[in-house]
């Protein structure tokens, strides 16, 4: 049997509140008591009511829409962009708007595309992740005046409010870590050209030099943060005249690359090699030996990013241009003394 339409006066009648305060619930607004929210809600599944969204959007003059642009979703980026994708949906969730994911396949034309589209009228709000082309659209997103942020945006200085981790933090962890074991030749396994490829190299350097400990640039080397690359990258490593006897990668993904090459050579980890990766995904606790790492608060970036860029659309202001949220470092069974 269909159970009859209802409307908010008859929710807030059988609630015994106001029809506003109803109203607040289903747009996810602050200021209701947390009983009152829960009870509102145990009506509303009762009766089975469904909000007329596209009328509710008509009336208010918004979409309750935030588009998300990210790079591509491939082997290079699925592990990392999962977890903020899911910090994301789960805090849109929470608050009753929709999550807009558009990928741009790492093209800069269609990166702008994908911002054009979502700014003229598709979205209330546009979270950048990894943004490639900034420069292009900037004067767009003036003009529009729609809220935008960028995460873990790249080496073009702009005025666009953006959230990253502590990435020069991040380097300089994995590397005392490693120094504290005895460590003293230490690569490093670099990623794409970015802002945190760079802040991570700095730390990395950084501590060696404090330590007294010269740069040696053979035993810095490029990645692209898949596993593959790792893989190769490591094979370039344990050629040298003069290996090195930890890593220091810049995402889990090239660690496990790097742990691959060493069990095809034999080499034991840790005994043989200590390994440090980045990010700490959920596979980083999975393989064998567990993975030491600079965990990345990915998850948190996701749900800061949306929970901020809806406070944008309310009026609110960033209490700051540009937002770091902190590294820690996680020791596992990968990282142990020199021999």
């Amino acid at each position: 049997m269909t159970r009859p339409a209802m409307t908010l006066s008859e929710i807030a009648r059988i609630a015994g509140v106001s029809k506003m305060t109803v109203s607040n619930v289903i747009n996810g607004k602050k200021g209701v008591a947390e009983e009152t929210r829960q009870r509102i809600m145990e009506v509303i599944q009762e009766t089975g009511y469904i909000a007329n969204r596209s009328a509710r959007n008509l009336a208010s003059g918004r979409t309750r829409t935030i588009g998300l642009v990210v790079p591509k979703l491939n082997s290079n980026y699925t592990l990392y962009i999962g977890e903020i994708l899911r910090g994301a949906g789960d805090a849109a969730d929470q608050h009753h708007w929709d999550l807009l994911v558009c990928t741009t396949s790492d093209d800069e034309e269609r990166e702008f595309r994908r911002i054009q589209s979502l700014a003229s009228g598709l979205a209330d709000g546009i979270l950048v992740l990894l943004p490639r082309a900034e420069q292009s659209y900037l004067s767009l997103l003036q003009e529009t005046h729609i809220p935008v942020i960028t995460l873990d945006h790249g080496l073009i200085e702009t005025p666009l409010p953006s959230i990253d981790v502590d990435n020069h933090t991040g380097g300089r962890l994995a590397t005392q870590h490693l120094l504290d074991l005895g460590h003293r030749r230490i690569a490093f396994i670099g990623g794409t050209y970015s802002r945190a490829h760079l802040e991570r190299l700095d730390g990395y350097q950084e501590v060696l030099k404090e330590n007294g400990i010269p740069v040696d640039s053979e035993l810095i080397v490029q990645g692209d943060y898949s596993q593959p690359s790792g893989f190769k990258a490591a094979e370039h490593l344990f050629n040298l005249h003069d290996p090195p006897t930890a890593i220091f990668a810049l995402s889990d993904a090239m660690a496990f690359g790097v742990m691959e090459s060493a069990g095809r050579r034999g080499l034991r980890i840790p005994d043989d090699l200590s390994v440090v990766g980045f990010d700490d995904i959920p596979m980083a606790g999975w393989v064998h030996p567990q993975l030491t790492t600079i965990r990345q608060p990915l998850y948190q970036l996701g749900e800061t990013a949306i929970n901020l860029i809806i406070a944008m659309t309310d009026g609110d202001v960033l209490p700051g241009q540009r937002m770091l949220l902190p590294v820690e470092l996680v020791v596992r069974g990968s990282t142990t003394k020199a021999r």
